[in-house]
């Protein structure tokens, strides 16, 4: 019985986060450090940024480097294509590209804040998210296809309090290589995950785990095109349990969901759709596959054909 209402309750609370997005805030530069205070980075207009303040930063990561962007701090991104990697290692800091609360999964996006990796030949992930607290909404994190690339987005084990949403993931190694250490619940929602299979060999995943994640509801996001999994925990020995995988399409990845060394998990309300008559595509898997043990990234997945 405690086990169960444990579970409602996770549920119950991640319903309702998932739908309580920060404030927005006033859209000039205040002076100061912490709490409330906005930063506008636009790297197409020098002098008055897309939402007519003064001197914007020209790069994420000055802004996130700037003494004003303390925690509880927002940072606004305005359309364009950024290329730089993104370090975020300040607790409770928002970030909202220009599709800040506007479903990834549906038609109603406007022109995107775009975060490339100009490395694409290298391993490091486009984005990281490194300390408690962090929201992350309304982007497009894009990988160089046919180019070996690193992660789009990684999440560190050793925090939680994420919110990830609204954002689109496309052509990186894996979309989002998710850690969590569950002192707090941890959020994946409303995101777009699009053939992230950039690896020398092997298939590639939209949401990747083996460092470790609990506490993490993963809703209403769509994935497609993975030649792996949609959504794919390893086992590397370390915890991940309660998890909550509900409400997500499915179209064309090799298997939805393929789950390794995981407990305390809730499969409810997905859809998964096969990709059929493409001769180069190794599939399809089985939608969801659960098995004791698994070696990590790049190879074939297991499970019946058909």
């Amino acid at each position: 019985m405690k086990r169960r209402a444990a579970v409602v309750v996770f549920a119950v609370v991640a319903a309702i986060s998932l739908f309580l997005a920060p404030a927005y805030a006033s859209g000039h530069h205040h002076h100061g450090h912490g709490h409330g205070r906005v930063l506008v980075v636009d790297n197409e207009h020098r002098h008055r940024s897309c939402l007519g303040t003064r001197n914007p930063f020209q790069t994420i990561q000055s802004a996130i480097d700037d003494e004003d962007a303390g925690p509880g701090a927002t940072i606004w991104v305005c359309p364009g294509l950024y290329e730089e990697t993104v370090k975020v290692a300040t607790p409770h800091l928002t970030l909202k590209g220009a599709n800040a609360g506007r479903d990834a999964t549906g038609p109603d996006r406007h022109r995107e804040s775009v975060v490339h990796n100009p490395d694409p030949k290298g391993t490091e992930p486009t984005v990281q998210l490194l300390a408690d607290g962090i929201t992350w909404d309304g982007f497009t994190i894009l990988g160089t296809a046919n180019k070996e690339n690193g992660p789009g987005m990684v999440t560190s084990e050793q925090h939680s309090g994420y919110l990830i949403r609204d954002t689109i993931f496309v052509d990186n190694g894996v979309g989002l290589d998710l850690g969590a250490s569950g002192k707090d619940p941890s959020y994946v929602c409303r995101n777009r995950f699009v053939a992230n299979n950039e690896f020398t060999a092997g298939g590639g995943y939209g949401i990747f785990s083996e460092r470790g994640a609990q506490q993490v509801l993963i809703t209403y996001n769509r994935f497609e095109g993975h030649n792996g999994a949609g959504v794919f925990f390893a086992d590397r020995g370390h915890t991940q349990r309660d998890l909550l995988i509900d409400h997500n399409k499915s179209v064309n990845d090799l298997s939805f969901a393929t789950l390794y060394n995981t407990s305390r998990v809730r499969l409810t309300h997905n859809s998964a759709t096969a990709r059929v008559g493409d001769t180069k595509f190794p599939g399809p898997a089985s939608a969801i596959f659960i098995g004791p043990q698994r070696p990590g990234p790049g190879a074939q997945e297991p499970g019946p054909r058909g």
